[in-house]
């Protein structure tokens, strides 16, 4: 069955723009959505009912109530807070913090506790580029074996041919390149210190190296949509398709106390006359730093807001601990000041049901082998 069928028109007469008209504000996401006919497809189907079930159970049940999920559906393991890179819009350029490399020793204590917990996936990154570390395909190839799926994010631009076949060798699930614009000047801009012709190379190297030695990991892109780049959205699936298994889009975040400063006049979505929800990473998401201590989000540049030690405790203890119980009832409070930290951080507006909709609506709008839908 080839992509196209899989995400197949199911009611190709029945036209998504009265609803797209009635849910979304007049802005250039809306507007590129309603320049063409948006049919029911499998894929947006199944965003419907995610939409109608996360109204339902996370912003009207969920955060209404005292309930914490047994366990995270995810880690994110900050193996490296070191980067070839300075993007404009990332928090890691205001880092304070040294670089440095987790140890295999504390890497392999997270990632037992992990599995003891009957966590199903580990992400190798928070902030960082993923690829620095000298230890990684050891990394990956430890978490497969107790279980786990993998996946990794990358700039692309040190995946070279030794660390392609590295990856490929490593039983890593998926790969996802981050990558905004779909041109040198755009690219280069915004990814400071990268290059557009050696990531188009080793994407394309990559990926005839994936389906020769490792057919089953999926290759992903994600591209933040702000202003600079929306020009890209019509033309990434003509530059990247060849290269992925998917293109997501995913709206520019403001993350933590800074963030916001770092996309001023860049963002799409207007935070001021936008509902906020309690940040739903705190009932779906652990990140553990490259020391092994869990702090309280991704936001947390400096691992400051520590809620447990990942060394000493067991990852259900810190889960269902006073210190990310507390911040999950300041949230429900919507007393988003208290924390500090999540004070002016855009998450809760741009990761509403109803935004996380609009850009699966911007998604299903590609398919992959070249070719636009």
């Amino acid at each position: 069955m080839t992509a196209a069928s899989a995400r197949g028109r199911i009611a190709p007469a029945l036209d998504l723009r009265w609803l797209i008209r009635r849910m979304y504000p007049d802005d250039p996401i809306t507007r590129r959505l309603l320049r063409e006919r948006q049919p029911l497809t499998l894929a947006r189907a199944r965003a419907l009912w995610f939409l109608i079930r996360a109204l339902v159970f996370e912003e009207r049940l969920r955060f209404h109530r005292p309930f914490t999920p047994r366990k995270p559906n995810g880690v994110a393991i900050e193996i490296t807070n070191a980067c070839n890179l300075r993007c404009t819009m990332c928090n890691l350029v205001t880092m304070e913090r040294p670089p440095r490399f987790m140890k295999m020793d504390v890497y392999r204590q997270v990632v037992d506790r992990c599995a003891e917990l009957g966590v199903r996936s580990v992400r190798l990154h928070t902030y960082g580029e993923t690829i620095l570390h000298p230890q990684l395909g050891e990394m990956l190839r430890y978490a497969t074996e107790k279980g786990l799926r993998t996946w990794i994010s990358t700039n692309g631009q040190l995946l070279n041919e030794r660390k392609a076949r590295m990856l490929l060798g490593s039983g890593v699930s998926a790969v996802r390149f981050s990558v905004e614009g779909a041109d040198r000047d755009t690219y280069e801009a915004i990814r400071a210190g990268g290059t557009w012709e050696r990531l188009l190379a080793n994407m394309k190297r990559f990926r005839e190296l994936r389906d020769e030695l490792s057919p089953s990991t999926r290759i992903g892109l994600n591209t933040v949509v702000m202003r600079r780049t929306l020009d890209a959205i019509d033309r990434i699936q003509e530059v990247f398709g060849p290269y992925v298994d998917e293109i997501e889009f995913s709206a520019l975040e403001g993350l933590g106390a800074g963030g916001r400063a770092l996309a001023d006049g860049e963002f799409i979505e207007d935070h001021s006359r936008s509902r906020r929800i309690p940040c739903r990473l705190l009932w779906d998401m652990m990140n553990v730093s490259v020391t092994g201590q869990a702090t309280l989000c991704c936001a947390d540049v400096e691992a400051e807001k520590v809620v447990g030690d990942a060394l000493a405790e067991d990852l259900a203890s810190i889960w269902k601990g006073e210190e990310l119980e507390h911040a999950r009832r300041l949230h429900r409070a919507r007393d988003f000041a208290a924390l500090g930290i999540c004070d002016g951080c855009t998450f809760g507006v741009t990761n509403t049901a109803r935004n996380r909709f609009r850009y699966a609506l911007l998604n299903d709008r590609v398919s992959y082998g070249g070719k636009v839908r």
